[in-house]
């Protein structure tokens, strides 16, 4: 059980240094960097701090994959290295060894079962780097800035935005009863998990609805609503287990009580109209504005979907899972198609956990 937040004591670029600094301080500090907001704020907050507190500089750390179509961030990351003045930069080109069952995977896989999120592997070779010090990692900056649903009209509420005739519709949403709320939330998200069961299906679209529909409709009720998820919990406790079998510790600073608390705060009860406009009030001067202001986010199904992968699904032979919960005929017609879906992965693991028993 999560402490409530306590008070703020200070501001929350504040809040977030007095985290960073700790982990300076301590020892080596390794910022997975994608490119993205969350990594490149991480990464321009330790690189600051560690300039003004003479301490050593963190270490830039990218996985890349040129073989991979849609993984390549090279421009937006060369424009934070340089906006920020990284001179330690470490490139990883690890491959197909990253693969949803590739061989970090699997040993990360045997010792603990499938994984939640189950690309948690990918941080792993990162705890190497860090031998002695901490990764520092982005973890839930997309939740933290941006996934509150009432974002837009707590902009409007502001005068951060002007109203349009679609925010009349969710004007209405947002003081509509819970039901019509789940109602909504679950027509829209009625067809995502085709390879279920229909009852399973069903019941798996309605947690997701009534969680929808759940959300606080005050930001800073919200805040620590969404910080005590499940979701959230679990991809925390999984990387802690990673990690435990390292040199390195991990730490996810947005996640820390109290930078949410000082966020919370500054928050007020309708927030900051959006993640764009979060990301210039707290860190518009910390970073190039398009970076502040980009909207693409790069998805690594493709590395999942590796060698690994693929020879496993080629041989499944149907069975391994209990026909009431999982379709295996629309399973494998997913499997077989032009996308894959990340939601399956902890599947494709479940298949080759089952496959290395039944060797032994």
């Amino acid at each position: 059980m999560l402490e409530p937040l306590p008070e703020a004591d200070t501001g929350p670029v504040d809040a977030l240094e007095r985290t960073i600094l700790g982990a300076l301080v301590r020892g080596p500090v390794v910022v997975p960097f994608s490119g993205g907001r969350d990594s490149s704020t991480i990464l321009a907050l330790a690189a600051r701090l560690a300039r003004r507190e003479g301490l050593a500089p963190p270490v830039a750390a990218t996985h890349r994959f040129p073989g991979v179509a849609g993984t390549q961030e090279d421009g937006w990351q060369e424009l934070v290295v340089r906006h920020v003045g990284i001179e330690d930069w470490e490139i990883l080109r690890m491959g197909d060894a990253l693969d949803a069952v590739g061989p970090v995977a699997t040993a990360a896989v045997a010792r603990h079962g499938p994984l939640y999120p189950p690309n948690a592997h990918f941080m792993v070779p990162f705890a190497r780097l860090a031998r002695g010090g901490t990764v520092l990692t982005g973890l839930d900056g997309d939740k933290v800035f941006g996934g509150w649903r009432w974002n837009h009209l707590g902009g409007i509420a502001r005068g951060m935005a002007r109203p349009t005739a679609r925010n009349l519709l969710s004007a209405g949403l947002f003081v509509s009863p819970r039901a019509l709320q789940r109602e909504v939330a679950r027509r829209r998200d009625s067809r995502w998990f085709t390879w279920l069961a229909p009852d399973v299906e069903r019941a798996v679209v309605n947690e997701w609805a009534y969680d929808a529909a759940a959300q606080p409709r005050v930001f800073g009720s919200w805040l620590d609503w969404a910080r005590r998820r499940p979701a959230v919990v679990t991809m925390c406790r999984q990387l802690d287990l990673l990690f435990a079998g390292t040199e390195a510790a991990v730490a996810h600073p947005f996640l820390d009580p109290h930078f949410l608390a000082a966020y919370r705060a500054q928050g007020g009860r309708r927030g900051y109209g959006g993640r764009t406009e979060a990301m210039r009030a707290l860190f518009g001067d910390l970073l190039p504005d398009a970076v502040c202001a980009r909207r693409t986010k790069t998805g690594f199904d493709g590395v999942f979907l590796g060698p690994y992968t693929r020879e496993l699904i080629a041989q499944w032979d149907g069975t391994g899972f209990a026909p009431d919960l999982i379709r295996a005929d629309a399973l494998r017609e997913h499997w077989n198609g032009a996308a894959f879906s990340f939601r399956t992965a902890m599947l494709v693991q479940w298949l080759w956990l089952r496959q290395e028993a039944g060797c032994r």
